[in-house]
């Protein structure tokens, strides 16, 4: 089999692999999203990483994936050792609490979160793909209303649910020393679902339900680039990503039941969305490999979306992000602890939405552990994410929440070091 050959063969082989260790760790999986504000445009979008960036306050746009995968930059895809292959799984648990006026609300939740895997084709190539959300959605909101010209209440329980995934490979290439570029070629599908029961508690009666389910798909793709200087023990690195911007198709399906009858029931209308352009640029410092700094910050043009609500607006949101790493030796023989990584890091978020005149934010301290098994390059990887969301301001919903990642990095030298022609 010739080289090229076996590079197709590899990536058919990614793909399929992928695809089965996603249906299987989504089997029975609960959605761990519950906030009113993933009723609007996509839902709540989820940031790209894995457990060790989740610990860093979702930073890395300049960290090269060396021990582990860094799924924020496709670029850093070629720091994959030449020798080494790298699976990576995780799975979320999230409890929040959510305020609004004098009422409070307690959730629990969990779910997988993501499955990647990576290797170097080449000592110029390196390639990775995964299987992660994109977007989120899980809410319930219960209203009552008087109804006109009677002296009696009805009730509507709205609640909306479902995700957007995303399935990625991505290539990263080094034209000339130090400095990579890459680009991802991804599929996005999922449905987004919001169903409404009214129901009229004085009398006697089913109620009726209004399902709305929308089903989004299309390919995209996105690129970035990275940079590094070494100065004696002092690393300097740069990079950057961009998403230009693209369409999603939308399928939307409306059924209205008032039981035993189906009033309505349209299954073909279809409709696109706009995802608005999207940059970050990061920068990130080295001391020897003990010491490792990040900062992040990422923009993305909501303002230019063609989604329009009567009660919500959509404005352009901005990331700031900031992570530090900390190994003491990284050689398990000189002491356990002394070969674990330790993390922290901090996020800020100004989000797309803004509601009854004021735009939601989110912040979060973060903290995070790598613990080495026994051939010391397979790590357990923990993080956990204390922040806020939203504001009680105006009527609004602040949630507070704790963010639990488990994840497991398995890498291992599948060959002897290659002699490249």
């Amino acid at each position: 089999m010739n080289r090229l050959s076996k590079i197709i063969y590899s990536q058919l082989w990614i793909g399929l692999a992928l695809s089965l260790l996603f249906i299987a760790g989504n089997a029975g999986a609960q959605n761990y999203t519950f906030s009113a504000y993933s009723a609007y445009g996509l839902g709540l979008l989820e940031n790209n990483g894995i457990s060790e960036n989740f610990g860093m306050g979702s930073a890395g746009i300049a960290l090269p994936s060396e021990r582990y995968l860094n799924t924020i930059n496709p670029a850093s895809f070629y720091g994959i050792d030449s020798t080494s292959f790298i699976f990576e799984v995780g799975a979320f648990g999230k409890y929040s609490s959510l305020q609004s006026q004098g009422t409070s609300l307690d959730k629990l939740g969990a779910s997988v979160r993501y499955i990647a895997m990576g290797f170097k084709i080449t000592k110029w190539w390196g390639i990775a793909g995964g299987l992660a959300p994109f977007s989120t959605r899980g809410y319930s909101i219960v209203n009552t209303y008087t109804t006109n010209g009677y002296n009696d209440t009805y009730q509507s329980n709205i609640s909306g649910s479902g995700s957007i995934n995303r399935a990625y490979i991505g290539n990263a290439f080094s034209p000339f020393k130090n400095f990579s570029i890459g680009i991802n070629a991804s599929y996005l599908f999922g449905s987004l679902k919001q169903n409404e029961q009214i129901t009229y508690p004085s009398i006697r009666y089913n109620g009726m339900n209004i399902v709305n389910s929308n089903y989004f798909s299309n390919f995209t793709y996105d690129a970035g680039m990275q940079y590094k200087a070494t100065f004696g023990r002092h690393t300097i690195l740069a990079g950057i990503t961009y998403n230009p911007s693209q369409t999603l198709s939308v399928r939307t399906n409306k059924l209205v039941v008032d039981s035993p009858d189906t009033l309505q029931n349209d299954r073909s209308v279809y409709a696109n969305f706009t995802l608005p352009a999207a940059a970050g640029i990061g920068l990130g410092y080295y001391w020897k490999d003990q010491l490792k700094v990040f900062v992040d910050y990422k923009f993305q043009q909501w303002s230019k979306t063609n989604y329009h609500y009567e009660e919500a607006q959509l404005t352009d949101s901005r990331q700031y992000n900031i992570g530090i790493e900390f190994a003491p030796e990284r050689r398990i023989n000189t002491g356990y602890w002394n070969a674990v990584e330790y993390r922290a890091g901090f996020r800020h978020e100004d989000s797309y939405l803004v509601l009854r005149g004021t735009q939601i934010k989110e912040s979060a301290v973060t903290i995070g552990l790598s613990m080495p098994l026994r051939n010391q390059f397979s790590k357990i990887n923990v993080s956990a994410e204390f922040g806020q969301q939203g504001t009680i301001a105006n009527q609004l919903i602040k949630e507070n929440y704790i963010r639990f990642t488990l994840g497991l990095t398995l890498r291992d030298r599948w060959a002897p070091r290659p002699r490249y022609d």
